[in-house]
């Protein structure tokens, strides 16, 4: 990877003792001013530059030896302050429309906001913020992987790359395709061993507790070189000379995408030296070391959009630095990926680009560039900051105003236009040095990146996207219609392919996202699924699922009418409730046990109906014939809708009342004195029934005779109002109760009170009394009329019972 004689696409220039010249000095990192030809070095006698602690010879640290080194962080704090900086720079424009917002930085991990007044304790409070005062001015395996860059790492170290296809990571782990995965390989040399020892992939594998091999799926075909941020790349410009030709060095900023969605790259607009430059050339490697490989350069592409200063170049206007590379060679594969420029190496440590923002003052950040690897620092203030331009000293105003931020970070010509991340997020892209009185660049200024890229009508960077995630695992039985949950980065959306059928599901903005197993699989069937985050341009890695479907058994139905251990009146024929709307309902409706039927001589044949459950869920079914009085279990089960299995039954008990029994000797709101008050109270019925009467304390019993006809006596009555119920049971089975209510008065007041009787006295009135015995004779005699009356109708032959009658 980081030999340059590895490409497969050459582009040569003259031999190597032809001179390669990097034209070094100003405060443009990377794209100096004019070099004279007494500048000039050869290819044999280019030497690295010094890093900006002047330690000659050092080689660029890795990510966690940066953070340490510059900040005194762990990589770990560095990704949460890169995600800490992307919440408060989303938060920034609600704070900056809030009244009594002074400011905002990160520090010590904390958003700490500078203001006062309700409206901003509040949103601070929102933000988990602090507010302080403006100033007053496998078996037998030991380890577990945790990193995919690592393993490949540790396995080219200790096995070696023969036969080597892949290193991945899917849901189940990681995975090494590789050739002949039990046949061992011999370390790669320079690694210290007198005798390299012999190691196969499967031993390698076999001391990790999530690592497996599988053999590579035939012959390997040759690979696409990949192309990191911070790697360097030259563009030549002016004609050549006898002394060889003249180059531009600059880094690669972000890999990302055109328009049209074809490779791009993003980098600084002065690298194309105002559009002088147009093709560009890949370095492998780090410093000037990369210079001492330029025999052979790797065509990379042209210049296209680029912008440095304003509108048009034009100086003392605030604008941005971008530029854009379009038409990348082929054989390339350019990875949303920042190299760190450990030992050297591109490839060896990078961080992984996942989304953009915006800077933060106290953000944590880091660059990569060509000439001085990778370094950390802080960002010192958001800016507007001037760059010389190239006609700068023949010129005092092409100064050139870029919008951005600067930073507390070393540089050195050829690290324009590389990246500048805080944690895995994108904020800019480096364009120019400040030094200080020492001479050495400490502070840089970096466009920001949003604002660069919206010059560039329609550029996008590519980002490296997790790929989604399902919390079923693979393998296992799932329902129909069951919900799996799963996530996936926020911001994309998840492509999924469910047996050929193919949808994008959204995902939230906490990341999570769900889909329904559908009905269309057969029961037992094998349902796949492949998911890929989207967003833009960019995809994930696709997971695979496979899955056994299980016909989700319907809900039971559920009735309403007749509801479980309900009572209904005689005459009962339709059944309504509710159920999956589409499916079939199948009723089966039954007696409880034949001897509950009121005819004892034999029950109801069962009745089945069926019915479609409508759109709204409910559902009704009509009996073809009427239940009589008895006690039923309706059965009912619904299905015939695809996927879903048959419902359990559901058995619903329920009774089916007799009519009420007709009181006929008495009528409701009758009046009468103690001495005209009935001895006996008859009716009408069941033939057969149990007639029981509830009137005034007194409970009699009888039997309805075979004409239908019932009689009970009652004892003397005393003063008072009287409710009077008659109920009938037959088989078991009872009926609604009928019910009058009658008075009893006393014909002196004397007589008013509840002593001596069966039947007391509820309450009536003494004033009543007083009233009453006023009436004389007239009251008395009118009584007497009344239970004449009475006396003479229970003379007559009692009807026989009329089901209709009693009914109505």
């Amino acid at each position: 990877m980081g030999n340059a004689t590895t490409f497969r696409h050459r582009r040569y220039v003259r031999t190597a003792a032809a001179a390669v010249l990097l034209l070094a000095g100003g405060v443009l990192v990377g794209v100096p001013a004019q070099a004279a030809p007494h500048d000039t070095a050869t290819v044999e006698d280019a030497s690295p530059l010094p890093p900006p602690d002047g330690t000659a010879g050092a080689l660029p640290p890795g990510l966690a030896e940066a953070l340490q080194r510059d900040l005194g962080i762990t990589e770990e704090q560095f990704r949460a302050a890169g995600e800490l900086g992307q919440r408060a720079a989303e938060a920034l424009p609600r704070l900056q429309a809030t009244a009594g917002y002074a400011g905002m930085s990160l520090v010590d991990g904390e958003m700490l906001i500078s203001g006062s007044g309700p409206e901003l304790m509040a949103l601070a409070e929102e933000l988990g913020a602090r507010l302080e005062p403006p100033a007053e001015t496998t078996a037998g395996a030991t380890r577990t992987a945790t990193d995919l860059t690592a393993l490949t790492a540790e396995y080219l170290d200790t096995v070696g790359v023969e036969g080597l296809e892949s290193v991945g990571l899917g849901s189940d782990g990681f995975t090494i395709s590789v050739r002949d995965p039990g046949s061992p390989r011999t370390a790669p040399s320079g690694m210290g061993n007198p005798a390299p020892p012999e190691m196969t992939p499967q031993d390698f594998a076999a001391a990790y507790t999530n690592v497996s091999v599988k053999p590579a799926a035939g012959a390997g075909t040759a690979l696409a070189d990949q192309v990191y941020g911070g790697q360097g790349y030259l563009s030549p410009h002016g004609p050549a000379t006898e002394n060889g030709q003249y180059f531009s060095s600059c880094s690669v900023g972000f890999n990302g995408w055109s328009p049209t969605g074809d490779p791009a790259i993003i980098t600084a607009g002065h690298c194309t030296r105002d559009g002088a430059g147009r093709n560009t050339f890949l370095l492998s490697r780090n410093g000037s070391a990369a210079l001492a490989d330029a025999a052979e350069l790797t065509d990379l592409g042209t210049f296209g959009t680029s912008r440095f200063g304003g509108p048009g170049n034009t100086p003392v206007t605030v604008g941005t630095d971008i530029a854009v590379i379009d038409g990348i060679n082929a054989d390339l594969d350019l990875l949303p990926e920042a190299t760190q420029w450990e030992d050297g190496e591109l490839s060896k440590t990078t961080t992984r680009i996942t989304g953009t923002g915006t800077a933060v003052p106290g953000q944590p950040v880091c660059r990569s560039g060509l000439a001085t690897g990778w370094q950390c620092g802080t960002v010192e203030e958001l800016a507007d900051f001037a760059v010389a331009g190239f006609n700068y000293g023949p010129d005092d105003e092409d100064l050139r105003i870029v919008r951005g931020f600067v930073s507390t970070m070393g540089a050195g010509p050829g690290d324009s236009g590389g990246p500048v991340i805080s944690g895995s997020t994108a904020l800019g892209i480096l364009s120019a040095g400040f030094r200080n009185d020492l001479g050495a660049i400490d502070r840089v200024g970096a466009a920001d990146l949003s604002s660069a890229l919206s010059v560039t009508d329609g550029y996008t960077l590519a980002l490296h996207l997790e790929p989604p995630v399902l919390e079923v695992p693979d393998g296992r039985d799932v329902l129909t219609d069951q919900v799996l949950n799963g996530t996936a980065p926020a911001g994309t959306v998840v492509r999924v392919s469910v047996n050929a059928g193919t949808a994008d599901l959204p995902v939230a903005p906490d990341g999570t996202w769900s889909l329904t197993v559908p009905r269309t699989v057969a029961d037992g069937g094998v349902l796949t699924i492949s998911a890929t985050a989207v967003a833009g341009y960019n995809t994930s890695a696709t997971a695979e699922y496979t899955l056994t479907v299980k016909h989700l058994p319907l809900d039971a139905p559920v009735l309403a009418s007749p509801a479980h251990g309900s009572s209904l009146v005689d005459g009962v024929r339709s059944i309504s409730g509710a159920g999956e709307p589409g499916a079939t309902v199948s009723l089966e409706v039954g007696p409880a046990a034949a001897e509950s039927t009121g005819d004892l001589t034999a029950a109801p044949d069962p009745q089945a109906a069926t019915a479609v459950v409508h759109a709204d869920g409910s559902f009704s079914a009509s009996l073809e014939t009427p239940l009589p009085p008895g006690t039923y279990v309706i059965t009912a089960a619904q299905g015939g809708l695809p996927g879903r299995a048959v419902s359990p039954e559901s058995r619903t008990p329920f009774t089916v009342l007799y009519a009420s029994p007709v009181i006929t000797s008495l009528r409701g709101g009758e009046v009468f004195t103690e001495a005209t008050a009935p001895r006996e109270i008859s009716g009408t019925g069941v033939p057969g029934a149990t007639l029981a009467l509830a009137a005034g304390g007194q409970d009699p019993v009888t039997v309805v005779d075979a004409d239908g006809n019932w009689s009970v006596h009652v004892g003397a009555w005393q003063p008072g109002e009287f409710t009077v119920t008659a109920t009938q049971e037959l088989a078991g089975v009872g009926s609604v109760p009928a019910t009058l209510t009658v008075q009893v008065v006393a014909v002196q007041a004397t007589a008013a009170g509840t002593a001596g009787g069966r039947l007391p006295a509820t309450g009536t009135s003494p004033n009543t009394f007083v009233l009453l015995a006023a009436a004389g004779v007239l009251l008395l005699s009118g009584a007497a009329g009344v239970g004449l009356s009475r006396r003479g109708s229970r003379r007559k032959q009692q009807p026989a019972y009329d089901p209709a009658r009693a009914a109505a």
